[in-house]
């Protein structure tokens, strides 16, 4: 695989990847503290620091700057998953579905037992458990529908 290839590859994935997992994001903002929007204002945390808001800020600025930093989460795990499990070669549809699980629960094992808490999303903050397992089983279903529109002609 060259180098434009991987790019893409990690762009296509990375949005498919977003899109779902944000949709989750917003699902279990609503079902858990029944407003959308705060789990993924206080993704904006790692911008400004400080505990993650619950608002959206002046001009929606914590909502656009933690879907910015969700979308760029997506897109560097999508291209984790492309280096990892794909490496250019064609995969079945069985091998890129358990990559891409691997890959979110790498995702997670990073976000919230890894890095300091300065940045890890805060979805816990706004999220109950089972949304936030929505979240990462919809980052792997992203990853999976999105490596199955960038594989191969032989694999598709």
């Amino acid at each position: 695989m060259n180098v434009q290839q991987f790019i893409r590859n990690g762009m296509v994935i990375g949005a498919v990847s977003s899109l779902t997992s944000t949709l989750a994001v917003l699902a279990g903002g609503k079902r858990t503290v029944g407003k959308a929007l705060p789990p993924m204002n206080a993704v904006s945390h790692i911008a400004w620091g400080g505990p993650p808001r619950a608002n959206a800020g002046r001009g929606a600025i914590n909502t656009w700057a933690g879907a910015a930093l969700h979308t760029g989460a997506c897109i560097f795990w999508s291209s984790i998953f492309d280096l990892l499990f794909r490496r250019g070669a064609p995969r079945s549809s069985k091998q890129l579905a358990l990559g891409a699980v691997q890959t979110a629960a790498i995702a997670y094992v990073t976000d919230y037992y890894v890095v300091s808490r300065r940045f890890r999303p805060g979805y816990e903050a706004y999220l109950s458990p089972g949304s936030m397992f929505a979240v990462y089983a919809s980052l792997a279903v992203g990853i999976a529908l999105g490596a199955a529109l960038t594989a191969p002609t032989a694999t598709r």
